[in-house]
């Protein structure tokens, strides 16, 4: 169901003391960190087409929690996240008190509100879910989500697809001049300014067809609780898989860290902390503009819809 009122997207990214398969689809939150913005930036974003890193807007809320996880922080992931137990020691845990005060800060932003994180559904979703659960708590039903990974994918392809048919189109008007040419050649009506028929690539600016890619994209997500660098999180997914005319990415190539270095051409050190992976990605979301927005509009699902991560597979 399209939400065309979308009025804040609130970037997400959680640390967890390992991954939840290696612990019986169980983890403990040690990291959470929030960047929320109008849904409204893309009017005021004009860096698609280049290679330029946006900055983040001027009116940006920011919540970073540290969680006391009471779990054992697995030696793989300090060497990761840069968090052991003993930093975290004198911290609270995820309680009533910090579920709360996450809601609220969800609550005084502008309504609705949509989460956003990378692999999302894979990872942030079923575990902001499964904590939620332990403490017999519920998101509003007004809180949404969607996937970045899945959705910068997706707009990639279809790109791909508009700059085909641009490029076939321009092919086709290109293959009628040289037709119309050899026609006047023959008559001995050409003229020594005939225009050469190289081929050029031309701007996107076809609209992303949505109801289309929408009637092949299911909402309820299959449970794949992989985490960002951790686990393998560069397959596509095969719901998608009529949507791209090229084989599968390659593995690794949607992760965050090589999607920024690909499309900004530079590093972004540090990731793995939670509040710099929240500016990378929010970074990456302004890039996409309104390609983003649109997505987001179409795609969107309520987070209580998410599986928790102790719920079965589906």
């Amino acid at each position: 169901m399209p939400h065309s009122k979308i009025a804040t997207f609130a970037v997400i990214d959680l640390e967890t003391n390992s991954l939840p398969d290696l612990q019986f689809n169980k983890c403990s939150i040690t990291e959470l960190c929030i960047f929320a913005f109008s849904s409204k930036f893309e009017a005021k974003q004009t860096e698609r087409q280049t290679t330029s890193i946006p900055e983040l807007p001027r009116v940006l809320h920011k919540l970073t929690l540290m969680v006391n996880p009471r779990r054992k922080i697995w030696p793989e992931t300090e060497n990761i996240t840069g968090l052991n137990n003993w930093m975290l020691e004198p911290e609270q845990p995820f309680d009533e008190n910090t579920a709360d005060l996450l809601i609220s800060f969800l609550q005084r932003l502008q309504q609705p509100v949509c989460l956003v994180a990378h692999n999302g559904l894979g990872f942030d979703f079923p575990v902001l879910r499964y904590v939620m659960k332990n403490l017999d708590l519920k998101f509003p039903t007004s809180i949404l989500c969607v996937d970045s990974w899945k959705a910068f994918q997706i707009i990639d392809a279809q790109i791909e697809i508009n700059n085909n048919n641009n490029n076939s189109n321009q092919m086709n008007a290109d293959v009628e001049n040289v037709s119309e040419d050899t026609k006047r050649e023959n008559d001995d009506e050409i003229s020594p300014e005939t225009t050469s028929s190289k081929h050029v690539l031309l701007p996107i600016n076809d609209p992303i067809n949505w109801q289309k890619i929408n009637e092949t994209t299911p909402h309820r997500p299959c449970k794949i609780y992989h985490r960002k660098g951790l686990a393998n999180a560069g397959e596509s997914v095969p719901a998608k898989r009529s949507l791209f005319s090229a084989p599968n990415p390659i593995r690794g190539y949607y992760k965050l860290g090589n999607i920024y270095k690909r499309i900004f051409q530079e590093d972004f050190k540090d990731l793995h902390r939670a509040e710099n992976d929240v500016d990378a990605l929010s970074k990456l979301i302004l890039h996409y503009g309104s390609a983003f927005t649109e997505y987001a509009y179409n795609n969107a699902i309520s987070l209580n819809d998410v599986p928790s991560l102790d719920e079965p597979k589906t």
